[in-house]
């Protein structure tokens, strides 16, 4: 089946499974700065959101109907699949780095929102309190990859600086984030994602390499 909802290259794709029900939504986000909802049953688009007005860079879902889209035009957007538009705007005016969103997560808890940016800025954001706790300058390069450990309080960051970092969110994030180099390639690192079940993490490479790392050294 070929799909063709977008006008330009669709950057991310996730799944949604809405936890009243059996359906199961696919979620698009495009450079045509479009997130589209499409019902994985008759594979139908359903819901159209037209509120980037840059490429869509990244998506996560969490809980069953929440999704978060980070952008080109230097903004996440929180949005609740039950309303028709953005729940939650975060940009520069409200403390975000005014920079390019490249990645977007949300820990297992769904009260943190983790963010890299373009100039290699790491934002820990807190969703019940709607405020930032912390910008990290994580890398000094493009910052694109972003995993937070399912069962853990890891979170990696991959960066066009050639590393991969493993920063330790346990205890005080308004804190700064105890850092190690959890691995290295030779060219810029694209994706980073940890295992669903254990604490071992793959990464991509433009140096044309997929590896499989063990568990990185938690950072004290």
């Amino acid at each position: 089946m070929d799909l063709r909802i977008h006008a330009d290259t669709i950057r991310d794709i996730v799944f949604m499974n809405q936890a009243s029900s059996a359906v199961s939504g696919m979620i698009s986000g495009s450079a045509d700065g479009k997130i589209i909802l499409t019902d994985c049953g008759p594979l139908t688009p359903v819901k159209t959101y037209n509120e980037h007005t840059g490429s869509v860079f990244s998506l996560h879902t969490w809980a069953g109907h929440f999704f978060v889209s980070g952008s080109a035009d230097k903004t996440c957007r929180l949005f609740d699949i039950r309303k028709p538009s953005a729940i939650r705007i975060i940009d520069n005016q409200r403390g975000s780095p005014d920079t390019p969103v490249t990645c977007v997560r949300v820990d297992a808890t769904g009260k943190v929102l983790a963010t890299t940016h373009e100039n290699g800025d790491l934002m820990i954001w807190d969703l019940c309190g709607d405020r930032a706790i912390q910008i990290i300058k994580a890398h000094q390069k493009e910052t694109r990859g972003l995993s937070i450990a399912p069962k853990s309080n890891l979170l990696l960051t991959a960066s066009y600086d050639k590393t991969v970092l493993a920063h330790n969110m346990e205890g005080n994030l308004f804190q700064p984030l105890p850092a190690v180099i959890a691995a290295t390639h030779s060219d810029k690192v694209i994706q980073c994602h940890f295992h669903p079940r254990d604490l071992t993490f793959i990464t991509t490479s433009a140096d044309k390499t997929c590896v499989l790392w063990a568990r990185p050294q938690l950072p004290q």
